[in-house]
């Protein structure tokens, strides 16, 4: 079997110099092509097959219950090299070393190794009870060693970063504890990785190198933050980044004008919270803290026996700082007083995203005016609660219905026995908004025609009957140890 299978390389090397084209007699069996390595982090093998699209096998190297088995031999042959090259650059090789060939007279060895296909590489070595930590820079090694622990070393990683490479070794792929870091000596935009077993004294029974899960580092153990306002929290250690989801609260309803004649108008609709869909932030974006916000609820303006209403108060934004990446879903905006003359719905909540690229986004909607619907929402943030009914001289209007959103379906409006509430919905989901009040008579609680969970608006007052809270927003922090 030749060392190398052309029809599988990007880069061939005679000596120091790498080729162009390959010839065996007459014929071309390789040409070098233009192909873009991609990222190292991209090469991911969990060793449930013998997969050769991702590497070349060499020796007795296989498969075994889930595993990379190495047997080692003074042949150094049991090897598996990775078909393509790989960019190192602000990327890593993580590997479970599960175990090391047996320790015998001492001479057994195991290696991760990074290479070029030429004289420059970096490797992380089992050797003679020791892990070593090295670079070769044309031929010429340089490096550390420290002695070796089955339980501190079962993870090892290579990583590069702002020009430096990193030696790392971990007891569970999460916490990272850095063995050695340098100057990048090499170019590590094109490199093979290649793991490998064997002995150069005398064993009798050497045993097995053990790898397995190439890049694929254990499931994150920190839980989802849900709802839940921290201030200052450390990033967690290890971790790749966090996915956000952030939903703005919804706007308290304005109370209604109180009178026995003339214009008597209702308070106006809470505005809906606005959305920052479900984001992915890398951990490199994020700063050495965070804090999330759970945005709460706008409460609504009080009932008056006499005179003009009471505006409600704005709903609370829902946010996520870290760093320079501040991510806000503002909170939709109080319903105001009703007067001798409409009041103007409450204003949607809107976003504010900086420090992240591609983030999506959606505005919250506006409550009704006096007497209107609030306004549907059909982008995904929540909607705006209903006006209260009025009164123009003796004649009385209606009350507005609770705007809808992608989900759910809001308050409605002119209910003789209750101002219905905008219904809740799924975590993450926008709320609709709670309908306005029409009839005086209802003696039921505000919270009857409150905007739904997550964000929605409140229903607007009528007469001496309050109107309705928002719906409290929503926050989700999820950490995890993989980029997407």
């Amino acid at each position: 079997m030749p060392l190398i299978d052309f029809n599988n390389r990007d880069a061939i090397y005679l000596g120091d110099t790498e080729l162009d084209r390959v010839y065996v007699g007459a014929t071309k069996v390789w040409e070098k092509s233009s192909v873009v390595p991609g990222s190292m982090a991209s090469l991911i093998d969990a060793f449930s097959s013998q997969d050769t699209a991702k590497w070349d096998w060499y020796g007795s190297a296989a498969v075994s219950s889930g595993q990379l088995v190495l047997p080692a031999n003074n042949a150094y042959s049991s090897t598996v090299l990775s078909t393509d090259h790989y960019d190192l650059t602000d990327s890593q090789l993580v590997i479970e070393m599960v175990s090391i060939p047996n320790v015998g007279n001492g001479s057994t060895e195991c290696s991760v190794d990074l290479t070029d296909g030429s004289n420059n590489a970096l490797h992380t070595i089992y050797a003679g009870g020791n892990l070593l930590f090295r670079e070769t820079v044309a031929g010429v090694n340089n490096g550390t060693a420290v002695t070796y622990s089955a339980t501190a070393h079962r993870w090892l990683r290579i990583r590069e970063a702002g020009g430096t490479v990193y030696w790392e070794t971990s007891p569970n792929g999460v916490t990272w504890t850095v063995q050695r870091s340098k100057t990048v000596g090499i170019d590590v935009t094109a490199l093979y990785a290649s793991l490998n077993s064997g002995y150069w004294g005398t064993e009798p029974s050497p045993g097995s190198a053990i790898f397995d899960n190439v890049n694929r580092p254990p499931s994150y153990t920190v839980p989802p933050i849900e709802n839940t306002t921290l201030t200052d929290e450390p990033v967690p250690a290890g971790t790749a980044g966090c996915y956000v989801t952030l939903l703005g609260a919804g706007g308290g309803a304005g109370s209604a004008r109180n009178a026995s004649s003339g214009n008597a108008y209702g308070g106006s609709g809470g505005g809906g919270g606005a959305k920052v869909f479900r984001t992915f932030i890398p951990v490199a974006d994020l700063g050495s803290t965070y804090s999330v916000t759970q945005g709460l609820k706008g409460v609504a303006g009080a009932a008056v026996s006499s005179g003009d209403g009471n505006p409600g108060t704005d709903g609370g934004n829902s946010s996520f700082v870290s760093g320079s990446v501040s991510l806000v879903a503002g909170g939709g905006k109080a319903g105001l007083a009703g007067t001798t003359s409409a009041a103007a719905g409450g204003a949607k909540g809107t976003t504010s995203v900086s420090g992240v690229t591609g983030a999506t986004v959606a505005d919250g909607t506006a409550g009704g005016g006096s007497g209107e619907d609030g306004v549907n929402n059909t982008l995904g943030g929540a909607a705006g609660g209903g006006g209260g009914s009025l009164r123009v001289a003796s004649t009385y209007g209606n009350s507005g219905k609770g705007g809808d959103t992608t989900t759910g379906t809001g308050g409605l409006s002119n209910n003789s026995t209750e101002a219905n509430c905008g219904a809740d919905q799924a975590s993450g989901d926008p709320g609709p908004g709670g309908a306005g009040r029409r009839y005086s008579s209802y003696s039921g609680t505000g919270d009857s025609n409150r905007g739904g969970k997550y964000g929605g608006g409140g229903g607007g007052g009528f007469s001496n009957q309050i109107g309705g809270p928002g719906g409290d927003g929503y926050s989700l922090v999820e950490w995890v140890n993989e980029a997407p």
